[in-house]
C-alpha cells in the first residue's frame, strides 16, 4: 500500500470509529475445528439452548452436525462417516430437543433428534431412500415438516420428538403438492401448496387436517402466494392474479383481500422483504418510480421515499428491523449500494462505509437489540464487521488484515452472544463469536495452607474465574521466602480452563529442601502467581504463607 492509500486508509478507521466510540464487542474465535489454514465451513449456526449452538462443519469426516458449549466444539456424531457428511441441516428446537434432517451412510435422508447426549433417528419413511424430511417449523408444542413416502408422496407431517404422524394426504393421487413456507398465525399452521384442482394457493392446518385457505387466483391457476409476514391481525404475503399482477394481499383467517396494488394494473409490484417494525410494516416494491421502500400501518400504505429519484430503483433489499428503525441497503443513484435506516416517515444514510459512487454492499444484516451488524467492503480492507447504531457505524474489527477480508457471514445469536463464520487468514473459515472486550486477567489462590512432606512435596489449589472470557489461565507458579535475601523455592507452569479448578503438585529439592526441613524461619514463604490469558492480559496474584512441614 502507498503511503497516500495507508494515510486514507487510517482517515477512514478515525472516521468509522471516533473516538470515545469503543467496541462494545469484539470478535473472537471459538475454535479452529479444521486446525492450521484449512477451512471447516460451518454453517447453519442455531440456538441449541443452555450456552450452545449446533452448527455444520467439514472436517475429515465429512459435513457433519458439531455442537460448541461455550467452551469448545467437538463433532456430534459422524453420521455418514467418510467424505461425503451427512448434508444435516434445518435445525429445530422443541424444548430441550434439537430435530433436524439428515442422511446416513445408507443414503437414508431422515429426521434426527438430540436428547441431551442421545441422538437417535426417526424413521418417515424406512428404507434406503428415506423421507428426506424439509420446512421444520415449531408449531403446537410439535414440529412440523413436509416428507415424502411411496403412499402419500410429499405432505405435512409432525413429530414431537419421539414418533412422526401425517396430518393428511389432502391431495391423493399427487405425488408431490409442494408445500413451502410454513407460518403459524391465529391458532394455525398456514403455508403455500398446490392441487390439481387449485393450483398453487394458500392452505392451513389446525394440526389434524389441511384445508383450503383461500384461492387467490380462483381455478388451477396459480396465485403463488409467498413472503409471508404477521402483522396487527392479519397474515401479509405477496401473492398474483391477472387482474392486479403480483401484489400485497392479506388474511385475518376467514376473509383474503388484495391490500394494495402497490403498481396499479396488470402490472406487479413484486413485494418482498416483509418487515415489522414497532406499528409499520415495511417492505420493498416495484412501482412506477422504481424499487422503493415502502411501508403501511394497516390502513394506509405508502412509498416513503422516492430514494433514487425518478424511474430509477434504490433496488432496496434486506430490511432488518433494530432500534425501533427500518434498516435496509439501498442505491440512491450517488453514493453506490450503502446502509440506510428510516422510521417509516423519512430515510437517513446511515455511513458511506466506501465513500464514492461505487458502494459498500452491505450483506447478512443481522439484529441485536438496537445494533445492526453487517458484513460491508472497502479496497483498504476486503469484506470485514460493520456496527450500526445511535452512535453511527464503526467497523468492529479488521479480523483480516490486509485487502482480502475475513468475508463474516451466517450470523446467529444465542443466549445474549452472536456467532458467525469468518476467515482470519490463518486458521480458514471457522466459527467466531462477539463478546465483551477483555481487558484483564484473573486468579485465585484457594489454598488456606502449604504442608510439604519430608521429601519436600505439596500441592496448592488455584482457581481461572469463569467471568475469564479469554481462558484458559495460564502462567507460573513461584514459591520464595518473604526474607531478603529472596530465596527462590520452586517454579510450577499451570493452565486452566475459565470456572474451573485445579491442583498443582509443587517439589522443594535439594538445598532448598533441606532448608526447610531444619530452619522454621525459612518456612515463611510467598506464593506469586504470573498469570496470562489469551487476550494477552497479564496480572501477578500472590499471597503468603507459613509452610508446615509433615511426614
Amino acid at each position: 500500500m502507498t503511503l497516500a492509500g495507508l494515510i486514507a486508509a487510517m482517515a477512514l478507521v478515525h472516521a468509522l470509529n471516533p473516538a470515545g466510540a469503543s467496541a462494545a464487542l469484539v470478535p473472537r474465535l471459538t475454535s479452529d475445528v479444521a486446525p492450521g489454514p484449512s477451512d471447516s465451513f460451518p454453517n447453519r449456526i442455531t440456538d441449541a439452548g443452555g450456552g450452545r449452538v449446533i452448527f455444520t462443519a467439514q472436517e475429515a469426516d465429512g459435513t457433519e452436525p458439531w455442537i460448541y458449549n461455550g467452551e469448545r466444539s467437538r463433532l456430534l456424531e459422524d453420521i455418514n462417516p467418510g467424505p461425503g457428511g451427512s448434508s444435516a441441516r434445518s435445525f429445530t428446537r422443541l424444548g430441550e430437543l434439537i430435530i433436524f434432517s439428515a442422511e446416513d451412510s445408507s443414503g437414508n435422508n431422515e429426521l434426527w433428534v438430540l436428547d441431551g447426549s442421545d441422538l437417535r433417528k426417526i424413521e418417515v419413511y424406512p428404507g434406503p431412500e428415506g423421507s428426506y424430511p424439509d420446512e421444520l417449523t415449531l408449531f403446537d408444542g410439535q414440529v412440523y415438516f413436509t416428507a415424502y413416502d411411496l403412499a402419500n408422496g410429499r405432505e405435512l407431517w409432525h413429530t414431537d420428538g419421539v414418533t412422526a404422524q401425517l396430518v393428511q394426504d389432502f391431495d391423493p393421487g399427487n405425488p408431490s403438492p409442494q408445500i413451502d413456507e410454513l407460518i403459524p398465525f391465529n391458532g394455525m399452521l398456514y403455508f403455500e401448496a398446490q392441487t390439481a384442482a387449485t393450483g398453487y394457493e394458500l392452505f392451513r392446518s389446525d394440526g389434524n387436517s389441511v384445508s383450503l385457505a383461500a384461492d387467490i387466483n380462483p381455478g388451477a391457476a396459480n396465485s403463488s402466494p409467498g413472503d409471508f409476514m404477521v402483522f396487527g391481525g392479519h397474515l401479509y404475503m405477496a401473492a398474483q392474479t391477472p387482474g392486479t399482477g403480483r401484489e400485497l394481499f392479506r388474511t385475518d383467517g376467514a376473509i383474503t383481500t388484495p391490500h394494495q396494488d402497490i403498481y396499479p394494473g396488470a402490472s406487479s409490484s413484486f413485494p418482498d422483504d416483509l418487515a415489522v417494525v414497532g406499528d409499520r410494516l415495511f417492505l420493498s416494491a416495484d412501482g412506477p418510480l422504481g424499487r422503493e421502500l415502502w411501508q403501511t400501518d394497516g390502513t394506509l400504505t405508502a412509498m416513503v421515499q422516492d430514494l433514487n429519484p425518478g424511474a430509477g430503483s434504490s433496488s432496496t433489499d434486506q430490511i432488518t428491523e433494530a432500534g425501533g428503525r427500518a434498516y435496509f441497503v439501498a442505491n440512491d443513484g450517488t453514493v453506490g449500494s450503502e446502509l440506510w435506516s428510516s422510521d417509516g416517515v423519512t430515510i437517513t444514510l446511515e455511513s458511506d462505509i466506501w465513500p464514492g459512487d461505487r458502494g459498500s454492499y452491505p450483506d447478512n444484516l443481522f439484529a441485536v437489540g438496537n445494533e445492526l451488524y453487517s458484513a460491508a467492503y472497502r479496497p483498504e480492507s476486503g469484506e470485514e464487521l460493520y456496527r450500526s447504531g445511535r452512535a453511527g457505524t464503526v467497523m468492529v474489527e479488521d479480523i483480516l488484515p490486509g485487502t482480502d477480508g475475513s468475508n463474516p457471514d451466517d450470523f446467529a445469536e444465542s443466549g445474549g452472544t452472536v456467532y458467525f463464520t469468518a476467515d482470519d487468514g490463518s486458521r480458514g473459515n471457522e466459527l467466531w463469536k462477539l463478546m465483551p472486550e477483555d481487558l484483564q486477567v484473573s486468579l485465585k489462590i484457594q489454598t488456606r495452607k502449604i504442608t510439604i512432606t519430608r521429601m519436600g512435596r505439596g500441592k496448592v489449589k488455584i482457581a481461572c474465574p469463569a467471568a475469564e472470557v479469554s481462558g484458559p489461565c495460564t502462567g507460573t507458579l513461584t514459591l520464595s521466602t518473604r526474607s531478603k535475601p529472596k530465596r527462590v523455592y520452586l517454579k510450577a507452569s499451570f493452565s486452566i480452563n475459565a470456572g474451573k479448578s485445579r491442583t498443582v503438585p509443587i517439589r522443594i529439592k535439594g538445598k532448598n529442601r533441606k532448608q526447610v526441613n531444619r530452619n522454621p524461619s525459612s518456612r515463611k514463604v510467598r506464593l506469586s502467581a504470573r498469570v496470562t490469558d489469551s487476550e494477552g492480559n497479564r496480572k501477578t496474584v500472590t499471597r503468603n504463607f507459613t509452610l508446615k512441614v509433615g511426614k
